[in-house]
């Protein structure tokens, strides 16, 4: 990916969180199930790497390298988890015969392109543009 250069990847970052968030946030809709899922495996994935970067390079690289990016990306994926098990909890409640799943849905949608989206650009680009001249200055 290095060859095609910092806006493709910062493009290939967005889309993919992006995609994933919102994939994950409506299939909250089986039952709230996924979402959990999603941050669990997430979590786990995320453990591991920063463990092995940790023992490696030590933790202020794993800082440097997370923190710049992560202080906005971490929060919104869980935003996006949380109106996932919201959408869940709507499907039973309308299931039961209360609330409106579709005023959810459009209400988790709308915070998705209003909120979460642009907060996920802004992640991409500073995981893009800064976390990698911070990482430079730490590891020759």
């Amino acid at each position: 990916m290095e060859e095609l250069g910092p806006l493709f990847f910062l493009f290939f970052l967005f889309i993919n969180n992006a995609l994933k968030t919102l994939v994950w946030m409506f299939l909250g809709l089986l039952f709230g199930i996924a979402p959990l899922f999603f941050i669990a495996l997430n979590g786990l994935v995320f453990g591991l790497v920063v463990h092995n970067i940790y023992q490696t390079l030590g933790f202020l690289v794993v800082f440097i390298a997370i923190a710049p990016h992560g202080i906005v990306e971490l929060p919104v994926t869980l935003l996006s988890a949380a109106i996932g098990v919201k959408l869940g909890y709507s499907l039973i409640n309308r299931i039961r015969g209360q609330g409106s799943l579709t005023e959810e849905l459009g209400k988790g949608l709308s915070l998705f392109l209003t909120r979460i989206a642009p907060l996920l650009f802004i992640a991409a680009t500073i995981e893009t543009f800064i976390t990698p001249m911070l990482v430079s200055f730490f590891i020759k």
